[in-house]
């Protein structure tokens, strides 16, 4: 009967979260193995860990890996120790599994008699238990604001990402405007210069009548219309005002919602910071009021959960942050792929982690604009003609 109790009560123990098992695990052997070994302690943290990392279907909510996976953390994660050594442990304390959870191996790993483990007493105080779990609730809450931060930090990276790219855009279909007007300007000298070659030739009187009046025509006629060349510029220069113009308006828009999503990530962090030092200022009372009980574990495992997420707030740990918002950005890639406007290069998308993880600056973006400085009147005109009434395409 002892032996099916303990069993049962192994298994019950199993099915809790891995973080759960861990902090169980600790609070049953604070007092023999963790309370002043802090090596001892980041050794149950890291197991927990890779073994939440190597759960792809569950993750920090699964409870055990399947044979497969488990043979696989066994291996990165114990030395000494074979799989054929642990299914044998497992087999020889009578119990059967499906999935591997952290206290098997835990109790395999420290050859440890599970019954005497199962049965020792890792109760709290109902004082202490209701004091525990309110900061707990308030270092979930921290938690929720920090995952909101990461989330709201990967959105600004990817609208600023998008603002570099819709400026770069635009700055290239400005800059074919440019060489437009450059080639317009270019063609209505030649124009003009032969036009005056023309007219005087008209009135030279060392030429014949025939001739003169040849001249006289052909400038007529010249002045008239215009000659293929430049009417082909013309007619492309209006394309390439159309194109400016969408460019233009796409920039702009981008840079509006790049500046939100950026005020969105500032508003973000400053709510989980808020809310990590809080959780943080609670829990510090709780330690205070409960130090010395059955309950150091699991204490202990909740501050180090705090720690942790301090070095994903910016001005933290860049490189933590980086990785966390990268992963992030990640899945919003996912969610648009297929769309318009979704590649970034990796070049932009460095510079703009740098900016991230180094304090969350503003990114600057400004648009600029043609204003056909330097080009004659005519020009002018008939740029300004080629482009009015042209419709503005929406962005999609």
């Amino acid at each position: 009967m002892s032996g099916d109790k303990d069993h049962a009560l192994l298994a019950e123990l199993n099915t809790k979260t891995y973080a759960n098992q861990a902090k169980w695990f600790l609070n049953t052997l604070w007092g023999e193995r963790f309370a002043d070994d802090e090596k001892a302690r980041e050794q149950i943290w890291t197991f927990c860990h890779n073994m939440i990392k190597l759960d792809k279907v569950k993750g920090a909510k699964g409870c055990g890996l399947s044979e497969i996976v488990a043979h696989i953390f066994l291996e990165k994660n114990s030395d000494s120790q074979t799989w054929t050594e642990f299914r044998d442990k497992m087999r020889e304390i009578g119990f059967e599994h499906k999935l591997v959870s952290l206290l098997n191996f835990l109790i395999f790993n420290f050859k440890l008699d599970f019954r005497k483990l199962v049965n020792t007493v890792s109760g709290l105080d109902e004082d202490a238990d209701l004091k525990i779990q309110e900061a707990q609730d308030k270092m979930d809450e921290a938690q929720e604001k920090l995952d909101a931060c990461v989330a709201a930090e990967a959105e600004a990276a990817a609208a600023a990402d998008k603002a570099a790219k819709a400026l770069k855009e635009q700055q290239e279909a400005e800059a074919e405007v440019k060489a437009g007007l450059e080639a317009i300007e270019a063609e209505e000298s030649k124009k003009a210069k032969l036009m005056a070659k023309l007219k005087a030739r008209s009135e030279d009187d060392n030429l014949g009548v025939v001739k003169k009046g040849k001249a006289f025509q052909e400038y007529k006629k010249l002045e008239g219309e215009d000659p293929l060349p430049l009417r082909e510029a013309k007619i492309k220069q209006g394309a390439k005002v159309r194109k400016m113009k969408r460019a233009t308006k796409a920039c702009k828009k981008a840079e509006k919602k790049a500046v939100e999503a950026r005020e969105a990530a500032e508003k973000a962090v400053e709510e989980a910071r808020k809310a990590l030092s809080e959780a943080e200022d609670f829990l510090a009372e709780v330690k205070a009021s409960c130090a010395g009980g059955t309950n150091d574990g699991v204490l202990w495992w909740m501050d180090r959960e705090l720690t942790e997420a301090r070095k994903y707030l910016p001005k933290g740990k860049a490189a933590a942050l980086a990785k966390k918002i990268k992963k992030a950005k990640g899945k919003l890639a996912k969610k648009g792929k297929g769309k318009k406007g979704k590649t970034t290069t990796a070049a932009q998308s460095g510079a703009l982690m740098m900016e991230i993880g180094g304090g969350a600056k503003n990114v600057e973006l400004k648009h600029t604009e043609t204003r056909g400085e330097g080009v004659s009147e005519a020009v002018k005109a008939a740029f300004v003609a080629d482009a009015k009434g042209e419709p503005v395409e929406e962005e999609e």
